[in-house]
């Protein structure tokens, strides 16, 4: 979810999948910062390449620093059917 994000940044890695609010969250996520970009072009690129959706929100919904997540995660199935 992004709203208004304004001129915010992201730090990378060089990597389109991994990147941070800052170069200290970046490193404690084991990388090591090598880019700064603009989160408005960055987010949707990452969104690309993990397949993710990406929606904006407007003034109804209000994420911290304009940009929210869900998470979800397909839930695993036994051998036996269950």
């Amino acid at each position: 979810m992004i709203g208004d994000i304004g001129d915010a940044t992201v730090v990378d890695d060089g990597s389109p999948t991994t990147v941070a609010p800052t170069a200290a969250n970046l490193s404690e996520l084991g990388a090591a910062p090598e880019r700064v970009l603009r989160a408005d072009e960055a987010l949707p690129m990452l969104a690309i390449a993990t397949d993710a959706d990406l929606v904006r929100v407007d003034e109804r919904v209000s994420p911290t620093d304009g940009i929210g997540a869900i998470l979800r995660y397909l839930p695993r199935t036994s051998a036996g059917g269950r």
